[in-house]
């Protein structure tokens, strides 16, 4: 079988690795507003507390067996990114929390507040880019597109639904709920869909990219 190339490969790979990174550091960014964190992470938080495992390794350990789920269900959105998310996103996300804390250690509630709103927009931003990359996503994004594929449900509610059960299971685990919590369950299916048609899409097909590719080309020796 010949080898087919992804369609604008460099593309897709630079908004996939933004929106992994991005994805990281805005989790960073909600937790560092003490106003709860996103349902995954909830999650996350109530498996360790009832394993009394680390995060870190909780973490990979949840996302290595949604991926093994996922992978047995359709393994269409699973990819070079999705690997990326399993083992590099818990160590920005743990970099930024410290650099937070060195940055602002008290932050006033205004601060707190900017906080949660600049964390819950650069999320669905950020998830926005990797999903339009399509070269994987997360395990836990993964559940997601994968019901609205099996489904036809609108990805807004299949998100939606996943989010809610998140936040069920890990509170009911002893994980902290917030307002950024319910805030992101609810309104994370429509602001991704939001991003991404109006940034995440247009951004892949955005003519600077052949410019930069036409310059390239003509800085090369003859």
């Amino acid at each position: 079988m010949k080898f087919q190339p992804i369609q604008q490969f460099p593309q897709r790979l630079v908004l996939s690795c933004a929106g992994v990174i991005l994805t990281a550091s805005s989790v960073a960014v909600i937790s560092k507003s003490s106003f709860g964190i996103d349902p995954f992470t909830t999650f996350v938080f109530g498996m360790a507390t009832i394993t009394n495992m680390g995060y870190g390794i909780c973490y990979t350990l949840v996302n290595l067996g949604l991926l093994a789920v996922i992978a047995c269900v359709g393994r269409t959105h699973i990819g070079f990114a999705t690997p990326i998310t399993i083992f590099l996103s818990g160590f920005v996300t743990q970099w930024w929390l410290s650099a937070l804390q060195a940055w602002i250690p008290s932050p006033s509630l205004a601060v707190r507040c900017m906080l949660l709103v600049c964390g819950i927009v650069l999320l669905c931003l950020a998830t926005a880019l990797y999903f339009t990359g399509n070269l994987g996503v997360s395990a836990y994004d993964a559940c997601a597109l994968t019901l609205h594929a099996s489904a036809h449900w609108k990805f807004r509610f299949c998100r939606i639904g996943t989010d809610l059960f998140c936040v069920a299971v890990g509170f009911s685990c002893g994980a902290t709920v917030g307002i950024a919590t319910v805030i992101t369950a609810l309104c994370m299916g429509p602001l991704v869909e939001y991003f991404n048609t109006t940034v995440a899409i247009p951004l892949l097909h955005a003519r600077f990219w052949n410019n930069a590719s036409a310059t390239n080309l003509s800085q090369q020796p003859r």
